[in-house]
Protein backbone atom coordinates (compact mmCIF):
# COMPACT_ATOMS: atom_id res chain seq x y z
CA UNK A 1 0.00 0.00 0.00
CA UNK A 2 1.39 3.51 -0.86
CA UNK A 3 1.06 7.01 0.83
CA UNK A 4 0.90 10.16 -0.98
CA UNK A 5 1.96 12.83 1.16
CA UNK A 6 0.11 16.09 -0.84
CA UNK A 7 2.81 18.36 1.73
CA UNK A 8 6.59 18.40 1.31
CA UNK A 9 6.78 19.30 5.14
CA UNK A 10 6.96 17.21 8.21
CA UNK A 11 3.57 17.43 9.30
CA UNK A 12 1.30 16.13 6.42
CA UNK A 13 -2.14 16.10 6.48
CA UNK A 14 -3.99 12.88 5.14
CA UNK A 15 -6.42 13.67 3.15
CA UNK A 16 -8.65 9.87 2.27
CA UNK A 17 -6.76 6.81 3.59
CA UNK A 18 -6.14 6.90 7.69
CA UNK A 19 -4.04 4.56 9.26
CA UNK A 20 -3.22 4.77 13.12
CA UNK A 21 0.58 3.53 13.59
CA UNK A 22 3.95 3.74 12.52
CA UNK A 23 5.53 3.30 9.04
CA UNK A 24 9.36 3.43 8.83
CA UNK A 25 10.20 6.96 9.51
CA UNK A 26 6.30 8.13 9.61
CA UNK A 27 3.68 8.28 12.20
CA UNK A 28 -0.24 8.68 11.25
CA UNK A 29 -2.07 9.96 14.25
CA UNK A 30 -5.19 11.93 14.54
CA UNK A 31 -6.02 15.42 16.19
CA UNK A 32 -9.74 17.11 16.34
CA UNK A 33 -10.75 14.10 14.44
CA UNK A 34 -8.54 14.69 11.43
CA UNK A 35 -5.61 12.80 10.52
CA UNK A 36 -2.31 13.49 10.00
CA UNK A 37 1.14 12.21 9.04
CA UNK A 38 4.45 13.51 10.55
CA UNK A 39 7.73 12.27 10.11
CA UNK A 40 10.27 11.00 13.24
CA UNK A 41 13.05 13.25 13.47
CA UNK A 42 16.45 11.16 13.03
CA UNK A 43 17.83 12.54 16.49
CA UNK A 44 16.43 14.85 19.56
CA UNK A 45 18.02 18.06 19.74
CA UNK A 46 18.67 18.92 23.40
CA UNK A 47 19.50 22.37 24.69
CA UNK A 48 21.88 23.34 27.14
CA UNK A 49 19.80 23.40 29.85
CA UNK A 50 18.12 20.38 29.01
CA UNK A 51 21.36 18.35 29.15
CA UNK A 52 22.05 20.28 32.40
CA UNK A 53 18.99 18.88 34.22
CA UNK A 54 19.68 15.67 33.00
CA UNK A 55 23.00 15.65 33.99
CA UNK A 56 21.71 17.16 37.62
CA UNK A 57 19.11 14.13 37.95
CA UNK A 58 21.56 11.18 36.79
CA UNK A 59 23.82 12.50 39.82
CA UNK A 60 21.23 12.98 42.03
CA UNK A 61 19.46 9.40 41.49
CA UNK A 62 23.27 7.93 42.33
CA UNK A 63 23.43 9.77 45.35
CA UNK A 64 20.14 8.27 46.54
CA UNK A 65 20.79 5.03 45.83
CA UNK A 66 23.48 4.78 48.27
CA UNK A 67 21.76 7.04 50.72
CA UNK A 68 18.33 4.17 50.32
CA UNK A 69 20.61 1.07 50.13
CA UNK A 70 21.90 2.30 53.56
CA UNK A 71 18.20 3.46 55.37
CA UNK A 72 16.99 -0.61 54.67
CA UNK A 73 16.95 -0.66 58.28
CA UNK A 74 14.16 2.75 58.20
CA UNK A 75 12.24 2.41 54.98
CA UNK A 76 8.95 0.78 56.03
CA UNK A 77 8.06 -2.51 54.27
CA UNK A 78 6.35 -1.94 50.62
CA UNK A 79 7.90 1.44 50.80
CA UNK A 80 10.66 0.92 48.62
CA UNK A 81 9.57 2.35 45.80
CA UNK A 82 7.81 5.50 46.76
CA UNK A 83 11.00 6.08 48.93
CA UNK A 84 13.12 5.80 45.92
CA UNK A 85 11.16 8.45 43.63
CA UNK A 86 11.18 11.25 46.86
CA UNK A 87 14.77 10.76 47.33
CA UNK A 88 15.50 11.12 43.88
CA UNK A 89 13.49 14.38 43.26
CA UNK A 90 14.35 15.68 46.49
CA UNK A 91 18.28 15.22 46.15
CA UNK A 92 18.10 16.61 42.85
CA UNK A 93 16.47 19.59 44.15
CA UNK A 94 18.74 20.02 47.24
CA UNK A 95 22.12 19.68 44.30
CA UNK A 96 20.93 22.95 42.36
CA UNK A 97 21.71 24.73 45.60
CA UNK A 98 25.55 23.61 45.44
CA UNK A 99 25.19 24.54 42.06
CA UNK A 100 27.45 27.32 40.54
CA UNK A 101 26.11 30.26 40.60
CA UNK A 102 22.99 29.03 42.84
CA UNK A 103 20.80 31.84 43.74
CA UNK A 104 20.05 29.60 46.84
CA UNK A 105 23.21 28.85 48.56
CA UNK A 106 21.50 27.91 51.84
CA UNK A 107 22.59 24.22 51.50
CA UNK A 108 21.91 23.19 54.97
CA UNK A 109 17.93 24.02 54.44
CA UNK A 110 15.90 21.68 52.04
CA UNK A 111 12.81 19.56 51.99
CA UNK A 112 15.26 16.71 51.63
CA UNK A 113 15.76 16.97 55.33
CA UNK A 114 13.06 16.48 56.51
CA UNK A 115 11.41 13.79 53.50
CA UNK A 116 8.78 11.89 54.67
CA UNK A 117 9.49 8.12 53.00
CA UNK A 118 5.98 6.91 53.79
CA UNK A 119 3.08 7.09 51.10
CA UNK A 120 0.31 7.15 53.07
CA UNK A 121 1.46 8.77 57.04
CA UNK A 122 3.20 11.59 57.97
CA UNK A 123 5.84 11.01 60.43
CA UNK A 124 4.82 13.98 62.22
CA UNK A 125 1.47 13.41 63.05
CA UNK A 126 2.92 9.99 64.58
CA UNK A 127 5.25 11.16 66.47
CA UNK A 128 4.56 14.50 67.66
CA UNK A 129 7.64 15.06 69.56
CA UNK A 130 10.78 17.16 68.34
CA UNK A 131 13.93 15.46 67.53
CA UNK A 132 17.24 17.27 67.41
CA UNK A 133 19.88 16.61 65.75
CA UNK A 134 24.11 17.54 66.67
CA UNK A 135 25.94 17.42 63.90
CA UNK A 136 29.40 19.44 65.98
CA UNK A 137 30.90 16.08 67.41
CA UNK A 138 34.22 14.85 65.67
CA UNK A 139 33.15 11.35 64.49
CA UNK A 140 29.62 11.37 66.54
CA UNK A 141 26.12 12.72 65.28
CA UNK A 142 24.18 13.09 68.26
CA UNK A 143 20.12 12.36 68.31
CA UNK A 144 17.92 13.55 71.19
CA UNK A 145 14.35 12.71 72.53
CA UNK A 146 12.96 14.98 74.99
CA UNK A 147 11.14 13.87 77.88
CA UNK A 148 8.30 12.30 76.88
CA UNK A 149 4.93 9.76 77.71
CA UNK A 150 4.52 7.45 75.16
CA UNK A 151 0.91 7.66 74.76
CA UNK A 152 0.48 11.20 74.71
CA UNK A 153 3.59 12.08 72.33
CA UNK A 154 3.18 9.71 70.17
CA UNK A 155 -0.15 8.35 67.92
CA UNK A 156 -0.23 4.33 68.05
CA UNK A 157 -3.05 2.02 66.93
CA UNK A 158 -5.33 -0.30 69.39
CA UNK A 159 -3.78 -2.15 71.60
CA UNK A 160 -0.17 -1.79 70.61
CA UNK A 161 1.80 -2.79 73.76
CA UNK A 162 5.89 -1.47 72.18
CA UNK A 163 7.26 0.53 70.08
CA UNK A 164 10.70 0.06 67.92
CA UNK A 165 12.70 2.55 67.12
CA UNK A 166 15.13 2.29 63.91
CA UNK A 167 18.18 5.35 63.46
CA UNK A 168 20.13 5.65 60.67
CA UNK A 169 22.45 7.92 59.94
CA UNK A 170 24.33 7.98 56.50
CA UNK A 171 25.95 10.29 53.64
CA UNK A 172 27.32 10.20 50.11
CA UNK A 173 29.95 12.25 48.46
CA UNK A 174 29.13 14.45 45.46
CA UNK A 175 31.16 14.78 43.14
CA UNK A 176 31.73 10.75 42.50
CA UNK A 177 28.53 9.48 44.17
CA UNK A 178 29.22 6.71 46.62
CA UNK A 179 28.77 6.04 50.53
CA UNK A 180 31.06 7.62 52.99
CA UNK A 181 29.79 6.18 56.24
CA UNK A 182 27.00 4.42 57.95
CA UNK A 183 25.90 3.93 61.53
CA UNK A 184 22.31 2.57 62.52
CA UNK A 185 20.54 1.39 66.01
CA UNK A 186 17.78 0.51 67.15
CA UNK A 187 15.74 0.27 70.65
CA UNK A 188 12.61 -0.12 72.02
CA UNK A 189 10.29 1.73 74.60
CA UNK A 190 7.02 0.41 76.55
CA UNK A 191 4.06 2.38 75.17
CA UNK A 192 1.69 3.59 78.33
CA UNK A 193 1.31 6.14 80.44
CA UNK A 194 4.42 6.14 82.49
CA UNK A 195 7.32 9.11 81.63
CA UNK A 196 10.86 8.85 80.60
CA UNK A 197 13.09 10.56 80.48
CA UNK A 198 15.10 12.45 77.83
CA UNK A 199 17.28 10.05 75.90
CA UNK A 200 20.67 11.20 73.93
CA UNK A 201 21.42 8.57 71.46
CA UNK A 202 25.33 8.77 69.80
CA UNK A 203 26.05 7.53 66.67
CA UNK A 204 29.42 6.89 65.35
CA UNK A 205 29.89 8.70 62.24
CA UNK A 206 32.60 10.49 60.32
CA UNK A 207 31.68 13.66 58.03
CA UNK A 208 33.40 13.89 55.25
CA UNK A 209 34.22 16.41 52.40
CA UNK A 210 32.60 17.24 49.83
CA UNK A 211 29.27 14.80 51.07
CA UNK A 212 25.81 15.06 51.89
CA UNK A 213 24.67 13.51 55.25
CA UNK A 214 21.06 12.50 56.68
CA UNK A 215 19.31 11.43 59.77
CA UNK A 216 16.52 8.83 58.98
CA UNK A 217 14.28 7.47 62.01
CA UNK A 218 11.49 4.95 61.75
CA UNK A 219 9.32 3.43 64.14
CA UNK A 220 7.35 0.33 64.15
CA UNK A 221 4.15 -0.79 66.60
CA UNK A 222 4.67 -3.66 68.74
CA UNK A 223 0.29 -4.95 69.20
CA UNK A 224 -0.57 -8.11 71.15
CA UNK A 225 -2.34 -10.09 69.03
CA UNK A 226 -3.14 -13.86 69.70
CA UNK A 227 -0.74 -13.55 73.18
CA UNK A 228 2.34 -12.48 70.64
CA UNK A 229 3.80 -8.90 69.91
CA UNK A 230 3.20 -8.60 66.47
CA UNK A 231 4.81 -5.97 64.23
CA UNK A 232 1.75 -3.55 62.47
CA UNK A 233 2.55 -3.46 58.77
CA UNK A 234 -0.55 -1.75 57.57
CA UNK A 235 0.92 1.31 55.80
CA UNK A 236 -0.95 3.86 57.50
CA UNK A 237 1.01 2.93 60.63
CA UNK A 238 4.81 2.69 59.32
CA UNK A 239 5.76 6.55 59.97
CA UNK A 240 9.80 7.06 58.54
CA UNK A 241 11.15 9.99 57.62
CA UNK A 242 14.29 11.96 57.38
CA UNK A 243 14.81 14.17 59.99
CA UNK A 244 17.38 16.39 59.52
CA UNK A 245 20.71 16.45 57.11
CA UNK A 246 24.46 18.62 57.19
CA UNK A 247 25.95 19.21 54.35
CA UNK A 248 30.03 19.00 55.00
CA UNK A 249 32.10 21.34 51.71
Amino acid sequence: MYIQLLNPHPMARITKIFISGKIENLISYERDGKPYLRAIPDEVRQTKATKRSAKNFGKAARIAKFLRWNMKAVIPPKQGRYAEYRLNHAVAKWLLTIAPRAKNTDAQSSDLFSLGLSKKTVFGYRITIPLETDWTKKSMVGLSIPDITPSRAIVAPAHTRRLHWAITVTGSSIKEPGSTDVYTAAFEMDYNDVPLPARQIELPFRLKPGSINIIAVSVQYLVMKKGRLTQVTKEGWTPAAIVDGFYQP
